[in-house]
């Protein structure tokens, strides 16, 4: 009977083992699952930020977008700004020329004018001097 007693006793440590072996692995799959909880929720995070910056560079990708636009509106009105004041430029030129043109024949008239007041008084003299 101690052979039995022997095996008995063997299947008993066996079992508490095996039992001892079934909490290890049920511990160790609580790790597990929470250890895939916390990924799983780190994921989430992760996704969301994700979707966060996707979102951003989109916002970001617009705006861009808009700026260069009225980046090029600026240089068009600039560039139109440009031509207006080089026709302003070259029509202050032409009013130049034209008072200048204007100012020469004022003083040609004027000159002539004086001449011509010279000569009536000469006329005036001689008609004094062969009337009298």
């Amino acid at each position: 009977m101690r052979g039995f007693a022997v095996v008995a006793d063997e299947v008993r440590k066996l079992a508490e083992s095996s039992s001892n072996s079934v909490k290890e692995i049920a511990r160790i799959s609580g790790e597990i699952r929470e250890e895939l909880n916390r990924l799983s929720l780190s994921m989430e995070r992760v996704i969301k930020a994700t979707d966060r910056t996707v979102e951003l560079a989109r916002q970001i990708a617009t705006s861009t977008t808009q700026q260069e636009e009225r980046s090029e509106e600026m240089v068009k009105a600039v560039n139109e700004i440009a031509s207006v004041a080089e026709e302003n430029a070259a029509a202050a030129e032409e009013v130049s020329t034209a008072v200048e043109e204007q100012t020469a024949s004022t003083e040609a008239i004027a000159a002539d004018a004086q001449e011509l007041a010279e000569m009536a008084s000469r006329l005036q003299e001689l008609a004094k001097r062969a009337g009298g």
